[in-house]
């Protein structure tokens, strides 16, 4: 536990939209982190690019094959069913699959789609290694 790190981080939409940060914090202990944040306002431009959200504290490890993953704690009035936030290597975003397997990514328009209008509140913990 000599490498132990906790702050704050900021998420952002690098596809385009805007949200408001109510809180983003994380955990390192290690090559071990873990983030957990709470966004409200969550509004992405209504396009076909995916769903990210950005500006993880750390870069996910760029060991082949590796995720980070992680969960919905609070999806407002969105229907975010099966919507899995997912770390893939060597990046500092969160994307999103479907959980029944299937092998599109989830867009901003998927989202706005899924928010009735695309503003919300999300509350997501994720977890990855460095």
């Amino acid at each position: 536990l000599d490498d132990y790190e906790e702050g704050t981080w900021t998420p952002t939409l690098p596809n385009g939209g805007t949200l408001t940060n109510m809180g983003s914090y994380y955990t390192k202990i290690g090559r071990l982190v873990s983030v957990t944040f709470h966004a409200n306002n969550v509004a992405p431009t209504n396009n076909g690019t995916e769903f990210h959200i950005g500006g993880l504290p750390f870069t996910c490890s760029n060991l082949s094959g590796f995720y980070g993953g992680g969960s919905f704690n609070y999806a407002g009035d969105s229907n975010l069913n099966g919507w899995l936030p997912i770390i893939s290597n060597n990046s500092t975003i969160i994307y999103f699959h479907v959980s029944t397997g299937a092998s599109n990514q989830r867009t901003n328009a998927d989202y706005v789609t899924a928010s009735s209008g695309g503003v919300d509140s999300i509350i997501i913990t994720a977890t990855y290694m460095t």
